[in-house]
């Protein structure tokens, strides 16, 4: 087991390893960090002794994380993510388009598919819009789409795909594309779908999702698995997503994940991103004074791909499009 699996190899390690990464300065008695975390002592203690032995955290009157081997371990870990890309297995022919011409390009002509992809973007990069970009793409082509909610209800994900040009309603009264509402329930509303399910309920959510599965390379969107491992755990989501990883792989069935950018230490994200074949990262970058988006391909399983940052815009009624 390598050091970033081994730090997060239990909830309550990513739970402690979050609550450092947050404030490095913090220190604590393990009963103060237990309730800072809403955890039983009991619970918390064997992930801190294991922490200790790493040289993670610093073991005096008090338990301190230790920003120096977490700087270490960050750097160890980003060169991971950021390493040159390889072409594992065959290279897929089957290719589908993302309904974004200059990913297309950089993709050599859309996503292999089957695939599982991670959309990582910072906020207000405009990673919603590229995820229903793709889906109105999907259902033009007329591939089914089963659409996971958990950041925002589904009648307001419904209203930005009908800014896109596409008839939702209509696809619906067709079965192309499902909604299940994850959101609501987090929230503490009545949701109105016909499919609702506690984002904290992992098994209920895996259940469902088997039933609700597009037909072959049809799309299956979570959006996001940011909050997915807020409310379930970190360790327990990879789980998830690698069984729905197993189960969309064996139905031909690609699969578009988002993750907020900022929010996870690295070691997690390394292990979001070892569970998928490609992952598409969007970032704001700051250019004389003026703040700019930009895109690229981290990697692609089974492809070849450009690995450029591509400058691009957004609207709701055009979507992502590069710029000059």
């Amino acid at each position: 087991m390598d050091i970033a699996e081994r730090i997060i190899d239990t909830d309550a390690k990513a739970a402690l390893l979050m609550l450092f990464h947050k404030d490095p300065s913090q220190s604590g008695t393990l009963e103060e960090l237990a309730e800072r975390l809403g955890e039983k002592p009991s619970d918390l203690k064997r992930a801190i002794e294991d922490f200790v032995k790493i040289g993670l955290v610093k073991e005096v009157k008090y338990y301190r994380f230790n920003k120096e081997m977490d700087d270490e371990i960050q750097r160890l870990v980003t060169a991971r993510l950021t390493g040159e890309p390889k072409y594992k297995g065959k290279i897929l022919e089957n290719k589908l388009s993302t309904g974004i011409d200059f990913v297309d390009e950089l993709l050599q002509g859309g996503i292999p598919s089957p695939s599982t992809i991670l959309l990582m973007g910072d906020p207000g990069s405009g990673r919603e819009l590229f995820i229903y970009q793709m889906v109105a793409e999907f259902l033009r082509e007329g591939r089914g789409v089963t659409y996971v909610s958990t950041d925002d209800f589904p009648s307001r994900i419904r209203e930005a795909i009908i800014k896109l040009g596409v008839d939702v309603e209509h696809y619906e009264a067709d079965g192309k594309i499902v909604f299940v509402d994850c959101y609501s329930k987090l929230v503490g509303s009545e949701s109105g779908e016909k499919y609702a399910v506690d984002p904290s309920n992992l098994v209920e959510q895996a259940i469902l999702l088997s039933k609700l599965l597009p037909e072959n390379n049809g799309l299956l969107v979570l959006d996001s698995a940011t909050t997915l491992f807020q409310s379930a755990g970190v360790k327990s989501s990879i789980e998830f997503l690698r069984r729905i990883t197993a189960r969309v792989r064996k139905s031909e069935v690609n699969f578009l994940v988002s993750l907020a950018n900022g929010v996870f230490h690295p070691a997690i994200v390394v292990a979001a991103q070892e569970v998928v074949d490609g992952v598409i990262e969007t970032k704001i970058v700051e250019e004389l004074g003026t703040l700019k988006t930009q895109l690229r391909i981290l990697k692609m399983r089974n492809a070849k791909y450009d690995t450029s940052w591509v400058a691009y815009s957004f609207s709701p009624e055009r979507g992502i499009f590069k710029t000059s």
